[in-house]
C-alpha cells in the first residue's frame, strides 16, 4: 500500500506556493510554512523554523489567510525532514483525509496537470514551428548564398570577358597605329623618290630654260607642290609623335588614327598626281632634248657653226669581245 501511494504521489504531484499555519499535535508548538508541492496523499512543506521533531510526528494545517478556500487535509504525519538554509523541508503524508477534500485535491491536481500538459503541447508545437521556421530560414539563406555566389561568378566572368575584349581592342589599335606609321614612312620614301625625279627633270632642262619657259613654270609649280607635300608630311609626322605620347584612351586613339589615315590618303593622292606630272614633264623634256640634239647634230650633217655634242651617257653595260683568234 505504501509503495503504491509513493508511485501515485510521484505521478500526480504539482508545484504550489500556498502559505499555511501548522501546529504540532498535542503541544503548543506552531509556525508558518509554504506548501512547495502537493499530491492526493501528501505534500512537501517548507517550514519557517529550526526546531527538529521526531519522525511520525502528527501536524495539523490551516490556510494562513482567512476566508481562503482550503483544499489541504487537516492532519498529516511527518515522514522525513531535511535542512535547507534557515528553513526545514518536511515530507508530509496526509492522515485519513476527508473524501471530499481528496476529490477536490485530485480535481485541482488534474486541472493543473491538464494545464501543464496543454502548455507542454503548446511549447512543443511552438518549438516544432520554430524549428521548421529555422530550417526554412537556413534553407533560404543557403539558397540565397548559392545565388549570390553564382551571381558573383557570373560577374567575374563578365568582367574577365570585358577586360579581354578591351585588351584585344587595345592591341588592334596599337597594330593599326604601327601600320599607319609604316605607311607614313613608305609615303616619305615615295616623296623622296619624287623629289629625285623632279631634280632629274630640272637637270635635264637646265640647258634649255630659255626655250622651255612653260616647262620651267610647270617645274616651279611641281616644286611648290613638293614643298606643300613636304610640309604636310612633316605635320603628319609631328601629329603621330604627339598622339603616340598623349593619347591614353582607346576612343581617342581610334579618332587619331582616323585623322592620320585621312591625311595619309590625301598625301598619297597628291604624290601620285605630282609623280604623274613629273613623268609628263620628263617625257616632254626628253623629247625637247632629243629635238635640240637632233637639230644640232642634223643627223650627221654639219649645218652652220659646228658644235661639239657630248653623247648621252647610258647606264647599260656593253661587253665587247676583243680576243684575237689564233691563226691556223
Amino acid at each position: 500500500m505504501q509503495g503504491s501511494q509513493k508511485d501515485l504521489r510521484r505521478s500526480q504531484r504539482i508545484n504550489e506556493k500556498l502559505p499555511i499555519v501548522w501546529h504540532l499535535k498535542d503541544s503548543n508548538v506552531s509556525g508558518r510554512g509554504t506548501v512547495k508541492n502537493i499530491g492526493a496523499f501528501g505534500m512537501m512543506l517548507e517550514a519557517d523554523t529550526q526546531s527538529s521533531f521526531s519522525g511520525n510526528s502528527v501536524l495539523s494545517f490551516e490556510v494562513a489567510q482567512a476566508g481562503q478556500d482550503s483544499f489541504i487535509p487537516a492532519l498529516g504525519r511527518m515522514v522525513w525532514s531535511r535542512q535547507k538554509g534557515s528553513h526545514l523541508l518536511w515530507g508530509i503524508e496526509f492522515v485519513e483525509p476527508a473524501q471530499e477534500l481528496v476529490s477536490r485535491l485530485r480535481e485541482k491536481i488534474q486541472i493543473k496537470i491538464s494545464r501543464i500538459e496543454s502548455l507542454a503541447k503548446i511549447k512543443n508545437i511552438t518549438g516544432t514551428a520554430l524549428a521548421v521556421i529555422m530550417i526554412a530560414l537556413v534553407a533560404i539563406s543557403f539558397s540565397q548564398q548559392l545565388q549570390n555566389q553564382k551571381a558573383l561568378e557570373q560577374s567575374h566572368q563578365l568582367l574577365s570577358a570585358v577586360v579581354d575584349q578591351q585588351s584585344q581592342l587595345y592591341r588592334t589599335a596599337v597594330q593599326q597605329y604601327a601600320q599607319k606609321v609604316s605607311e607614313l614612312e613608305i609615303v616619305a620614301a615615295d616623296l623622296e623618290q619624287t623629289k629625285s625625279l623632279l631634280s632629274e627633270v630640272q637637270i635635264m632642262l637646265a640647258g634649255e630654260q630659255e626655250q622651255n619657259a612653260s616647262l620651267n613654270k610647270r617645274i616651279s609649280a611641281m616644286q611648290a607642290e613638293y614643298e606643300k607635300l613636304t610640309i604636310q608630311l612633316s605635320d603628319a609626322k609631328e601629329r603621330i609623335r604627339l598622339y603616340s605620347g598623349d593619347i591614353q584612351d582607346l576612343s581617342e586613339r581610334k579618332s587619331a588614327l582616323g585623322l592620320i589615315r585621312k591625311g595619309l590618303r590625301s598625301i598619297k593622292n597628291n604624290i601620285r598626281q605630282l609623280k604623274h606630272k613629273a613623268h609628263l614633264a620628263r617625257v616632254v623634256a626628253q623629247k625637247e632634248r632629243d629635238r635640240i640634239a637632233l637639230e644640232i647634230g642634223n643627223r650627221g650633217f654639219v649645218v652652220g657653226t659646228p658644235a661639239a655634242i657630248a653623247p648621252a651617257k647610258s647606264s647599260r653595260k656593253v661587253k665587247i669581245n676583243v680576243s684575237i683568234a689564233a691563226e691556223e
